[in-house]
């Protein structure tokens, strides 16, 4: 009896993850994100915690939903714009896919220790590396096309001088509520060790200045 088809998980009918599988064709690119916290045991809502090291806990992947989101807000943009119409015939009958294609291609999200970097774009490429203690707010948005569509839309929003500003949407990507909380959940961690660092400071200070007099006492000179 033949087996399922090459990227499909037994009996599931849903592509295994590292695949992307949307209308414009398939998708795998040349490098594969995992989607989720790395080194996470299955069913456990917790991520590993590596003080002191920028290994990555969690690379965000995207679902299908986004490729397809892409596609078609981009298309709505041209539609709905007088210089974009002639255009439009160019974006669905080939650009639109290679463009999809790259920027999927060269997205990358992913949560440190420390930090939340996020690089996208084609054409004009930008690239954020948030401190995690700066990030003020990550909020989840869904519009009616995305509603249709399946995906959500993650707001990055880190503090400024004097007021919160938005570092970027993250559209589509697997799991956005997990993501979201293991961000936060991280963050709050590095803002607790920040929080007690000038404690054991003063302590180490009490302790060192304890140790100093104990030896003034001690030495001959003193006696």
């Amino acid at each position: 009896m033949p087996g399922p088809p090459a990227g499909r998980s037994p009996g599931s009918g849903v592509d295994s993850p590292g695949v992307r599988r949307t209308f414009l064709g398939t998708i795998t690119g040349g490098r594969q994100l995992s989607a989720g916290p790395l080194g996470r045991a299955a069913g456990s809502n917790t991520i590993s915690i590596h003080p002191g090291h920028e290994e990555p806990l969690w690379r965000a992947a995207l679902t299908p939903g986004a490729t397809r989101y892409l596609f078609v807000s981009r298309a709505l943009a041209l539609f709905a714009s007088i210089i974009g119409i002639p255009l439009l015939p160019f974006w669905v009958l080939g650009f639109g896919q290679w463009y999809v294609r790259e920027w999927v291609q060269r997205f990358s999200c992913t949560l440190t220790p420390e930090r939340l970097r996020v690089q996208q774009g084609v054409f004009v490429r930008s690239q954020s590396d948030i401190p995690l203690d700066r990030i003020t707010d990550l909020r989840l948005y869904h519009g009616p096309l995305m509603r249709l569509l399946g995906v959500l839309r993650l707001n990055v929003k880190n503090a400024g001088q004097g007021a919160a500003q938005s570092e970027g949407n993250l559209i589509g990507i697997v799991d956005s509520p997990g993501f979201r909380d293991a961000v936060l959940r991280r963050r709050d961690l590095v803002a607790a060790r920040a929080e007690v660092a000038p404690f054991h400071e003063q302590v180490l200070d009490l302790l060192n200045q304890i140790l100093a007099t104990l030896k003034d006492h001690g030495s001959p000179s003193s006696r």
